[in-house]
């Protein structure tokens, strides 16, 4: 083995905004409505109830905080465990803004599990409150009859609100004495589960505030950020947040994906932080606007002629094919992709729209981002460089400098509520163990290879990462999903086809043309990674809350 390797992180962008004030989350208020009084904190449109759109001004949000938080404390106290189960609408985020800075605990669990499952996750919490969506009432009743736990429909919180103003008015104070401690434990946040049950992540207000501004002095963020991903991922309730509204800028919350492509269109946001599932659908949705406008010859026409000329910037290639992109809106430029690298055909494909992609690598259990790309520092194959609230280690690296992800710093979290052993199994000898496998290069960007636990060991010792063969796999566009696995000994690939994406929709010779291409990648892999087992399903494979591939459903 060789020496562990470290990397410190460096700040890339120079935000030329001091945030040495913000502590927690109030602060992050305070400070917005000092600084950017006039520009919307939220905006979005109600589609569940009257269809308006809405502009939420910062003293407006402040205001409502303060009076859901005093409801609440006179309620439940401090330190209660309150859980949100729901879209992003505004009174969701009424209610999470106004947990934390009430001085209790925000429980967010994924609107679209089984019952059984949230119970589950319900219970290890300890939450005693549940608010949710009234398009989840259904769960939200089971809940309450399995578990005896008090729940709320978020159509209640405006009433909620007023009764709170009342008790401000009627002079309870008890919010405005709260002293939050950013070191406390404030957010329970479930990990993906990929290959087992959910832990819950112990998470501070000084975990999403560092990694928040870490994420402005690495990126310097923009104007105009869509926040897609659910409350329940990390991904979306901090980094689509906090770090555009303390730079001074307005969120934009997306309660409905049916509506999402509607949104964008009229309302012109710039980025999307989200998940590679969501750009895939983004870059379909594109090429299915440039057909139902028939100008795909002449959008092809123009891709063609662009490859001639590589000197072409990301703005010029939008306004070329800006007809082609109003499906996105007028502004849109960027989307900030964490979970996975996406295929080369979206990847490159954006790219030659004049899309910018940003990679980021990040865990629940760091508040999540580690490291990322920058539009200025990028490389498509790399997740980007390290936090500058960061260090990370390479621990035992191999002899292609490979090894476990382990990180330190102030976005790492508390721990695993209830769940000592798997604690101090995640963090030893002072660095959290991130279970990814990983190296830097020359440049020190990161690199992802796989996860440790998801290793095939074969026979003869050696260790082939799925992952790996998975990327490549996906490069054939016939394939939609791939899990690769062991079986027998050998490596399996279980692939699923999608009839609707195939051009011609002949499945059998799809299947034809992926072995062809199994055949072809064997040729040009170490032996020991050859794939030598090709299974097919009828279905996609089962997900996880973030849309990760559940890997257990392999067939």
């Amino acid at each position: 083995m060789s020496e562990n390797i470290i990397v410190k992180g460096k700040r890339t962008n120079l935000y030329l905004q001091s945030f040495e004030e913000i502590k927690n989350l109030r602060d992050v208020i305070d400070f917005r409505v000092k600084t950017h009084p006039e520009t919307p904190f939220y905006t979005y449109t109600d589609y569940d109830h009257d269809s308006r759109h809405y502009d939420r001004m910062p003293k407006e949000v402040k205001e409502h905080v303060e009076a859901l938080g005093s409801f609440f404390i006179r309620k439940y106290g401090t330190r209660a465990h309150i859980a949100l189960m729901g879209d992003n609408t505004y009174e969701l985020m009424n209610v999470f803004w106004s947990i934390g800075c009430s001085n209790n605990i925000s429980v967010h669990v994924d609107k679209g599990l089984e019952v059984e499952t949230l119970e589950k996750m319900l219970k290890l919490s300890d939450a005693t409150v549940l608010f949710y969506d009234h398009k989840y009432e259904e769960k939200a009743k089971s809940i309450e009859k399995d578990l005896g736990i008090e729940i709320h429909s978020l159509d209640e919180i405006p009433g909620l609100r007023e009764e709170g103003k009342k008790l401000i008015e009627e002079g309870f104070d008890e919010y405005y004495k709260q002293k939050l401690d950013p070191e406390a434990a404030s957010f329970f946040m479930f990990t993906s589960g990929t290959t087992g049950d959910s832990k819950c992540v112990m998470l501070s207000q000084r975990n999403f505030i560092d990694n928040s501004i870490a994420i402005t002095n690495h990126l310097g963020v923009t104007d105009g950020a869509m926040m897609v991903l659910p409350q329940h991922h990390v991904l979306g309730l901090n980094c689509t947040q906090i770090p555009h509204l303390i730079a001074g800028y307005t969120v934009w919350l997306i309660s409905n994906a049916r509506y999402m492509f509607r949104d964008m269109a009229t309302d012109n946001p710039t980025l999307m932080v989200t998940v590679p599932l969501f750009v895939e659908l983004c870059y379909k949705m594109i090429w299915k606007n440039i057909k139902e406008k028939g100008i795909e010859e002449e959008v092809k026409k123009q891709l063609a002629k662009n490859k001639e000329n590589p000197n072409l910037t990301p703005k010029e290639k939008r306004a070329m094919f800006k007809e082609a992109l109003s499906i996105l809106g007028t502004n849109f430029f960027e989307f900030d992709v964490g979970a996975a690298v996406l295929e080369d055909k979206y990847y490159y494909g954006l790219k030659d729209f004049g899309i910018e992609i940003v990679y980021g690598y990040g865990i629940t259990e760091c508040s999540p981002i580690i490291s990322s790309d920058t539009l200025k520092y990028t490389k498509p194959n790399a997740v980007g460089l390290i936090m500058d609230s960061l260090e990370v280690m390479i621990e035992n690296p191999n002899e292609r400098g490979e090894g476990e992800i382990c990180v330190k710093g102030t976005s790492v979290m508390l721990g695993y509520y209830k769940n000592e052993e798997a604690t101090k199994e995640a963090m030893r000898g002072g660095w959290f163990h991130t279970g990814d496998i990983g190296f830097f290069d020359e440049d020190e960007f990161l690199h992802i290879s796989g996860r440790i636990k998801n290793l095939i060991i074969l026979p003869n010792g050696e260790n082939v990462s799925p992952e790996e063969l998975e990327n490549v796999l996906m490069n054939q566009p016939a394939i939609n999903e791939v899990v690769v696995y062991e079986k027998d000994n050998t490596i399996a690939a279980q692939i699923y086809i999608d009839p609707e994406q195939l051009p011609d929709g002949n499945i059998e010779k799809a299947k034809e043309d992926i072995q062809n291409y199994v055949d072809d990648v064997n040729t040009r892999l170490a032996s020991f990674k050859n794939i030598q087992i090709v299974e097919f399903r009828d279905k996609p494979f089962a997900r996880t809350s973030s849309m990760k591939i559940l890997r257990s459903s392999v067939e």
